[in-house]
């Protein structure tokens, strides 16, 4: 497992660097760079290394086109190392009522619904529902 672990950690870095200029994007970010815990196997804190190594090795070449990008709903949960290597964070709030009831018409485009659905009505009672939730409550509705 160790091994399997940091060499597909080596080969996104790889490819990323022949595909310069590329973007490495994470999503749930925490789940796989989260704090080093005493719990950790070996396989987890050798990938994190090899991960912030790899990393380390874009952000001294001046050359490198290669960035960096992630995702998280818990950045409390992110390894200080791993925090010190984003030179940014941006905060994506939850959508007020206007953009749900956006969000909810890209969700039911195409679909059959009935004629003058009121989305702000609708994004009004959805109150702090993400574009995912808003697409569960759409698919459950169906």
């Amino acid at each position: 497992m160790l091994i399997f672990c940091c060499s597909a950690v080596a080969a996104v870095f790889s490819l990323a660097d022949k595909l310069q200029p590329a973007i490495i994007f994470i999503d749930e970010v925490d789940s796989f760079l989260g704090k080093r815990r005493t719990s950790d196997d070996e396989a987890m804190l050798s990938m994190k290394t090899e991960f912030m190594a790899l990393w380390d090795g874009f952000t001294t070449n001046k050359n490198a086109q290669v960035m960096v990008l992630a995702a998280t709903n818990r950045p409390a949960e992110l390894d200080e190392a791993i925090l010190r290597r984003f030179p940014h964070a941006f905060e994506i709030g939850y959508p007020n009522q206007r953009e749900r009831a956006e969000i909810l018409k890209v969700i039911l485009k195409g679909e059959r619904v009935k004629d003058k659905i009121d989305f702000g009505y609708i994004a009004g009672l959805c109150k702090g529902y993400t574009g995912s939730d808003l697409f569960d409550l759409c698919k459950k509705a169906a």
